[in-house]
């Protein structure tokens, strides 16, 4: 069993990218089970001022994901779309 993190970066109503990832999940091969990780809301927004050595803790534990994923998926808005690579 393969369990995916699904992570939906726009959180309007009626988000194309949330719509994506509907569909991804609908037409999930056999043996994969994404999840779309609702606890995203509760996270903090990026703050590159405080980007460095000083991390805040975490808000809360309690969104952790159920099971624990194997993979991640994500869908965001095109102007976030552009990461350094790891």
């Amino acid at each position: 069993m393969t369990n995916i993190l699904v992570l939906v970066g726009s959180l309007r109503a009626d988000s194309i990218n949330r719509k994506l990832a509907d569909a991804a999940i609908h037409h999930a091969p056999e043996g994969v089970t994404p999840t779309v990780y609702e606890g995203i809301v509760d996270l903090p927004f990026y703050n590159e001022d405080i980007d460095g050595d000083t991390r805040r803790p975490p808000r809360s534990r309690s969104g952790r994901p159920s099971p624990t994923p194997t993979g991640c998926c994500s869908s965001r808005p095109s102007t976030t779309a552009r990461c350094r690579p790891c």
